[in-house]
């Protein structure tokens, strides 16, 4: 099984799309507030100088995908 995920934008007003490092360590777990869909594929969180950066779980992503595409 192959997947392909296509990004429209890329929206980042501090770095405009630049790649950053962040340490592992300076992930939190999702926030009770993040609910929904949005929490069963954020696996963590990072708290930027101005800004919030979200991990998206590609893999759990792509599991959700597959299973709304094939029931």
């Amino acid at each position: 099984m192959a997947f392909a995920e296509l990004v429209e934008a890329v929206k980042h007003a501090a770095t405009r799309g630049d790649v950053i490092d962040v340490a592992e360590a300076s992930f939190a777990p999702p926030p009770p507030t993040l609910t929904g869909a949005a929490r069963a594929v954020i696996s963590g969180v990072c708290k930027l100088e101005k800004q919030l950066l979200l991990l998206l779980d590609v893999r759990r992503t792509l599991d959700i995908a597959s299973e709304i595409a094939h029931p």
